[in-house]
């Protein structure tokens, strides 16, 4: 009587009536819910449809375990009510993961709860904003949560194919786990801008990390800043092996790293000698000889002189006179 009842007040607009419905559906939910009458509930919520005035039924479902009858046979096809279950989450259970994972199992909605999900981590990662990002328990708890929905997140979005936000949800879960790692020394990888993350991409240590924080924010194009900084200055060849495992070392990122180089106002002595070390990394002769001979590497030049390929060398000098020849 109250569904037939409601279809009437709002096929005249009348809002009393509407009103004196939903007062009179909320009495009756409570008597059903002590009855245990959870069927009849879904069917009062449904039949009336105003899934957002009615969000008591949902609590009440919640509060005796019976939330998984929302998603029984036949109710796939109650688009509305499918988008009031996901708010009603979204807004008063965003830590309710199996329930996220019942929703998307029954009603195929892998993208939205994806989306959500992505969402709640993304309000996180504001709040940390406003907050000191320091070693306590409570920042600790807030990235393990904000890791979790990222991770969710791109399970869910894989289920329905969207590789691109799943890359990129799984890349932000990786720069959370990052942070917790980090945070004990007081490094920061979170909300940086783009500046603070090619800062850290160029002067940290670790290019494991680095990558990390590279993929995360999209500074791919720094490595040469980076290589310059670790290899040029500070001759850690073990960095250019990591780095070589996941980046190719060819002729045009050499060059960039050499151009970063010359820039330099003050050049430490050893820079040369890495150089050197450098360039017998590059599969390239002819550009090992051209750079070696802008940056008058005498030894080195002798070096590729009197090697195994000084054939070849012979060759370049000979066309370096040619007018149709430049490196």
């Amino acid at each position: 009587m109250l569904i037939l009842a409601h279809h009437c007040h709002t096929s005249a607009c009348n809002m009393e009536g509407i009103s004196n419905v939903l007062r009179a559906a909320r009495v009756l939910n409570q008597r059903l819910s002590q009855a245990e009458e959870f069927n009849l509930m879904i069917s009062l919520l449904t039949g009336v449809g105003r899934f957002n005035e009615m969000t008591y039924i949902f609590d009440a479902l919640k509060q005796h375990h019976q939330f998984e009858l929302l998603m029984r046979k036949g109710m796939e096809k109650e688009d509305q009510l499918r988008s009031a279950i996901l708010d009603y989450l979204k807004r008063f259970h965003p830590n309710d993961s199996d329930s996220y994972t019942m929703v998307a199992l029954n009603f195929t909605m892998f993208r939205e709860i994806g989306q959500m999900l992505e969402e709640l981590a993304q309000k996180n990662l504001d709040i940390l904003k406003r907050k000191p990002l320091v070693n306590s328990s409570e920042v600790v708890l807030l990235l393990q949560k904000i890791h979790q929905y990222f991770s969710d997140a791109a399970k869910s979005y894989m289920k329905d194919n969207i590789l691109r936000h799943a890359e990129y949800c799984v890349r932000q879960a990786r720069l959370l786990l990052l942070q917790m790692d980090l945070l004990p020394a007081g490094i920061h990888v979170i909300n940086l801008t783009p500046e603070e993350a090619t800062n850290f991409i160029k002067e940290h240590p670790k290019f494991s990390e680095a990558l990390i924080v590279s993929e995360a924010y999209n500074r791919n194009a720094v490595w040469s800043e980076a290589l310059c900084n670790r290899i040029i200055i500070h001759g850690d060849f073990r960095y250019l092996q990591d780095l070589k495992a996941y980046i190719r070392l060819n002729p045009s990122l050499i060059i960039d790293t050499i151009d970063r180089y010359k820039q330099m106002t003050q050049k430490p002595p050893q820079c040369l000698d890495n150089i050197k070390k450098l360039l017998t990394h590059c599969k390239d002769i002819r550009l090992q000889y051209q750079l070696g001979k802008e940056l008058e590497l005498k030894d080195f030049i002798t070096q590729l002189e009197d090697g195994s390929n000084s054939a070849y060398i012979l060759d370049l000098e000979a066309l370096r006179g040619s007018s149709h020849f430049s490196f």
